[in-house]
């Protein structure tokens, strides 16, 4: 079985929502397992930061998955969390 290591490149678009505490976007995510990518997935998510400060990832994934989903939303919501922390998500 494949076992994936990281996320190489995910590219992704925002969707404009008209509410100011809401982010969301919709892309790709290519995920390896040295340096090739192994698997692209299209995936949806959103950010929303809630009343008490926190910000909540809800991840989507649009295609079926032939991988354990756990290592796969984990590995995305880290890396969004990542993201975010560093303003490469406007």
């Amino acid at each position: 079985m494949l076992k994936l290591k990281s996320i190489d490149n995910i590219e992704l678009l925002k969707s404009d929502v008209p509410l100011y505490y809401i982010k969301n976007y919709h892309g790709k995510a290519c995920f390896s397992q040295d340096e090739k990518c192994e698997l692209t997935l299209s995936i949806h998510f959103v950010l929303e930061m809630e009343p008490t400060g926190f910000k909540k990832i809800n991840v989507q994934i649009n295609e079926p998955v032939d991988y354990p989903l756990l290592p796969i939303m984990k590995m995305l919501k880290d890396e969004i969390k990542r993201l975010d922390e560093e303003a490469m998500l406007l």
